[in-house]
């Protein structure tokens, strides 16, 4: 009866250091490398098991172990940037909101992260100019603010919207000015792990995706369970059944 509760007791131990061992594994995976041949073969193999094709791309990547990275905001930053929009600039308000403006434009601040631009200048020279100034791009239609970058990293969600009112063309959109990462900042699991991740959101959800054609790494905008702005990194999947989000670091699927 002893030596069958012993031999119990060892088997549980057992369990726990491979899981421990297991978790080691991919939570340490190296920066900068791809996924080992023992890798691919094991997510190949996932995948086919329920009848979704992988593309060969979707294992040649490497593990960019991105941090989350928190938004800083402060008021002298904030300033500086409405001033990069031109010269001869004086305060205005819109509202409660105040801003600056100069014959050609106006510029306001909405809130932290959320800026208005408003300007009447039609020459489509002058005002990609005065927008460059600020760091901001607009698509070849005209129509969109193309999306900013962190360390090379494009960030999603910045919910821009560009309309034309008669002769004034008005941006929206939210501008990251500064950010910092913490201490002991959280990095993004690899694509192993968040491939492995998609696979049980897959099949549990029943997405209904056959064939993944490829992934990129953005980061997202998220609101922090301590307060403030973060950027968590997060990856895209390009699948048959559109595009699908998962967070980078805790591997769920996002909604959106």
């Amino acid at each position: 009866m002893e030596f069958s509760r012993i031999k119990n007791i060892l088997i549980i131990i057992l369990l726990i250091l491979n899981l421990l061992l297991t978790v080691n594994i991919v939570t340490n995976y190296d920066f900068g490398r791809g996924m080992t041949t023992k890798e691919q073969e094991n997510i190949t193999a996932i995948f086919e098991k329920d009848g979704v094709a992988l593309s060969p791309e979707c294992l040649k990547s490497k593990n960019p172990r991105l941090p989350v990275l928190q938004v800083v905001f402060s008021e002298s930053t904030a300033a500086a940037f409405l001033n990069s929009f031109g010269e001869d600039l004086q305060p205005v308000n819109l509202g409660k909101v105040q801003g600056v403006e100069n014959t050609r434009f106006r510029a306001f601040q909405l809130d932290e992260l959320t800026y208005r631009i408003e300007i009447t200048e039609k020459d489509s020279e002058e005002v990609e100019k005065i927008l460059k100034k600020a760091g901001i791009t607009l698509d070849s239609d005209k129509k969109n603010i193309n999306p900013p970058q962190i360390n090379g990293y494009q960030v999603l969600n910045t919910k821009s919207s560009v309309q034309s009112t008669g002769s004034t063309l008005i941006l929206e959109t939210r501008k990251i000015l500064e950010t910092k990462e913490q201490p002991q900042s959280k990095k993004s699991l690899s694509p192993f792990s968040l491939l492995l991740s998609f696979s049980v959101e897959n099949r549990e959800k029943a997405l209904g995706v056959k064939k993944i054609t490829g992934y990129r790494f953005f980061y997202y905008i998220t609101e922090s369970a301590v307060g403030g702005t973060v950027l968590t990194p997060v990856m895209e999947l390009s699948c048959d059944k559109g595009s699908f989000l998962m967070d980078g670091v805790s591997g769920r699927l996002i909604i959106v």
